[in-house]
């Protein structure tokens, strides 16, 4: 393997030399058709990289909000989702409160009935105490 490895990189590198003479002749005659295009020419192909250029941010910036598109109508779905279940939990906590409030208002009549049961209570044991020190004498 190692020498496969081995011959396959100096095959790179024979073609890279081959490759960089060709390289080297596309970018002279690139200049050359340049020059001899003048100033039009080379105003023409400024316009058409600059336009290149936009293309690619414009591309990249319609990625982005597809992107921030698709994260936010999953976020919406799911709030609905939190808002939905939030609503439903107010519902069954505001019919718990309101069983907690009318149990209140029958625990403080309870409590009230009590009270006034242990005043005449203690009323009637007040007299009893009366009634059984005058026997004591």
């Amino acid at each position: 393997m190692e020498g496969k490895i081995t011959k396959l990189k100096a095959d790179i590198d024979t073609l890279h030399k081959e490759t960089s003479g060709i390289e080297d002749e596309i970018k002279a005659l690139q200049e050359k058709i340049m020059e001899v295009g003048g100033v039009k020419l080379r105003s023409q192909k400024a316009k058409v990289d600059d336009l290149r250029d936009q293309i690619t941010a414009l591309n990249d910036r319609v990625t982005t909000c597809d992107v921030a598109r698709v994260k936010n109508r999953k976020d919406c779905a799911k709030f609905e989702n939190i808002m939905k279940s939030s609503e439903e939990e107010m519902e069954s906590l505001t019919a718990e409160l309101s069983q907690l409030a009318k149990d209140m208002k029958e625990s403080a009549r309870n409590a009230e009935q009590i009270r006034k049961k242990a005043e005449e209570a203690e009323h009637v044991s007040s007299k009893f105490t009366v009634v059984d020190s005058r026997f004591c004498r």
